[in-house]
């Protein structure tokens, strides 16, 4: 039986997603192209139309869902603004479908923590600002996840057939958005070996995988036929196994992306743990005031009273713990132990078998039962929670073990992330039922009355925690967001790098002609990032991936050729070889200097190299020449 979501817990969602969709999508006057990958995605707003084909080697970097997505948001809106536009709408969608996953795995206190951990993440908000597959594939996963979830539990071949298309819409974005099927499969053979036999056979356990497996294969086959053409998967593969790195660097890559993850967190992700648990541990402290038994408590005053005081302090000490060792540490202990609980002491289980019924109380002898209302089962799983504990378990195990492996981009982190604030939300729903319950057999067994040592000290340790958190704000030990740091530097320094090839080349007047008009040529090794606002700008701009090339011509007459090339290309092997060859065939004109944002700086340098260069020693440079 599902069930029906109330109306003030489908305004707190709503609440929550709006929040999101205002820290994503204020200030865009503010982001530009400035990422390697996002150039490559979004070189079909022009690349394709001067070349009528994808930027060379884009099919390594990513399938084609997302870069045809940014054309088409391009052409609607614009190359500002368009490109971020699929990213943007990813992030605001991801919050929804991260609320639906947890509520239907864990039940409505889980979902309440995580749609609140999820709209307010500085590390989330930042990628959905950004023209990369990392947001939109994780949308896509979260949906595939929710549905088979749902297939499984109620052995529905639909809902795996809809889960393979999700799986599929993911692997046409990214190509590990084949994790679905690995997270699922995994995950429910555990569930099946620990409790699931019986309630399904192992065959059709294995079938329903299967819908889920042969749907999402058959949808992304062609992709995979379109790959033959290019070299095959097999030249896909052997880019992505260059980033691999051996075990030895395991803890090495996790520990510099945890870095990176924790430099950009600020307050945000303090409020979001405290506003996450006021949230749900507020609407079930409400449902549990209305309460049958609590309300009939025979005098000694509702028991809820003394329930908000152990929520609010638990919210605010896991803030506090946040701002101090950083939400991901913080989420994850909770996450770990929320886990071992679910699978210890089922409470979550219990509140969604019983519905209006009752359960002994467990004391020898004892005839008392604790009533579960109505409220109580509205705010339960909608599956086993125990499958989504194995599910989610799979998904993070399998992350903390093969992110780390890779070269420590930040923004591979990401599945692990969402992994933890699904765990963390577990635990901390599972706490909150379970503090209920004690309440519960409080009250039936007439225990209610004094107050135990935990609740004197509620009050003065929810004032040292306001204490401390006001001390740490005004010592300025909590970092402010960075979510809307310009990243707009590249961008006016590609303008800077256009003015000097068209004044060099005496064609200012140039500038206001169609696209393709100019009479110049700028060739890139690379940027193609800067070749995107060179292109922008009104230039004819086009990608070189050696130093051979030669003047460009119109109607059998040379035009004046350019060539720019930034730090990608000095940490492209080979090139400054290449270069120390061949530099004799360029005519210096210049550099141009740029502040990256964050996101950039952490994908070109170490965290221990920008610690030892603040300040103005993280400039980079781009060189242009004009070719002899």
């Amino acid at each position: 039986m599902p069930q029906r979501l109330t109306r003030r817990e489908l305004v707190l969602v709503a609440g929550a997603v709006v929040a999101a969709c205002l820290l994503r999508c204020v200030r865009l006057d503010q982001v530009a192209i400035e990422h390697f990958d996002e150039g490559v995605y979004s070189s079909g707003v022009w690349y394709g139309q001067l070349s009528s084909q994808p930027y060379p080697g884009r099919h390594l970097y990513a399938p084609p869902a997302l870069p045809r997505a940014i054309e088409i948001a391009a052409a609607l809106t614009g190359p500002d603004l368009g490109p971020f536009l699929p990213g943007l709408a990813a992030g605001v969608l991801s919050v929804i479908f991260i609320w639906g996953l947890t509520r239907t795995l864990f039940g409505q206190a889980a979902g309440l923590v995580v749609v609140c951990l999820a709209a307010l993440n500085d590390f989330h908000i930042l990628y959905s600002r950004m023209a990369l597959t990392d947001v939109p594939v994780m949308m896509w996963m979260l949906l595939s996840v929710w549905l088979a979830v749902i297939g499984i539990d109620r052995q529905r071949f639909r809902f795996m057939a809809a889960a393979g298309l999700a799986c599929a819409a993911a692997w046409w974005t990214k190509y590990s958005g084949w994790l679905p099927l690995a997270i699922i499969g995994s995950g429910s053979v555990l569930w099946w070996l620990l409790s699931g036999r019986r309630v399904i056979r192992g065959g059709r356990l294995v079938t329903l995988n299967a819908v889920m497996m042969v749907v999402a294969a058959a949808a992304w086959s062609p992709w995979y036929a379109a790959l033959w053409q290019r070299g095959g998967y097999s030249e896909v593969a052997a880019n992505h196994a260059a980033y691999l790195h051996g075990w030895e660097a395991w803890h090495r890559n996790l520990a510099t992306q945890l870095t990176w993850y924790m430099s950009v967190e600020s307050w945000l992700g303090g409020l979001a743990v405290w506003g996450g648990i006021v949230m749900a541990a507020g609407q079930r402290w409400n449902a549990a005031r209305r309460s049958t038994w609590n309300r009939a408590t025979e005098g000694r005053g509702p028991v809820s009273g003394r329930l908000s005081g152990r929520f609010l302090t638990a919210a605010f000490l896991l803030a506090l713990a946040s701002l101090t060792i950083g939400s991901f540490a913080t989420l994850a202990s909770v996450g770990l132990g929320g886990m071992a609980a679910i699978f210890l002491w089922p409470s979550l289980s219990v509140l969604r078998t019983q519905s209006a019924a009752a359960v002994s109380t467990g004391r020898k002898g004892s005839k008392r039962m604790i009533p579960y209302g109505d409220s109580d089962y509205q705010a339960s799983a909608s599956v086993d929670p125990l499958l989504g504990a194995c599910v989610v378990a799979a998904w993070f195990c399998g992350m903390l073990l093969t992110v780390p492996r890779y070269t420590p981009f930040p923004r591979l982190l990401l599945p692990l992330v969402v992994s933890v604030w699904i765990m963390a939300a577990a635990g901390i729903g599972w706490w909150i039922e379970a503090v209920l319950n004690v309440a519960r057999r409080a009250v039936v067994n007439r225990t209610s009355g004094n107050p135990g040592a935990l609740q004197r000290v509620t009050g003065p340790a929810v004032a040292v925690c306001l204490l401390l958190g006001f001390w740490m704000l005004q010592s300025g030990r909590v970092q402010a967001p960075v979510i809307h740091q310009p990243r707009t530097g590249l961008r006016t320094a590609s303008q800077q790098v256009a003015r000097m090839c068209l004044e060099d080349a005496g064609l200012r007047a140039a500038r206001d002609q169609t696209p393709g008009q100019a009479g110049l040529v700028v060739y890139g090794f690379g940027e193609p990032a800067v070749l995107y606002h060179l292109s922008a700008a009104g230039l004819v701009a086009a990608p070189v991936q050696d130093l051979d090339f030669q003047k460009a011509a119109q109607n059998g007459r040379p035009l004046p050729t350019y060539f720019v090339f930034g730090p990608n290309a000095l940490r492209t092997p080979g090139f400054m070889y290449d270069w120390v060859e061949k530099s004799d065939r360029f005519e210096h004109l210049g550099n141009v200097s740029w502040m990256p944002g964050d996101i950039v700086l952490f994908n070109l340098f170490s965290p221990r190299w920008l610690a030892e260069h603040p300040g103005d020693e993280r400039e980079q440079i781009l060189e242009v020449y004009r070719l002899r």
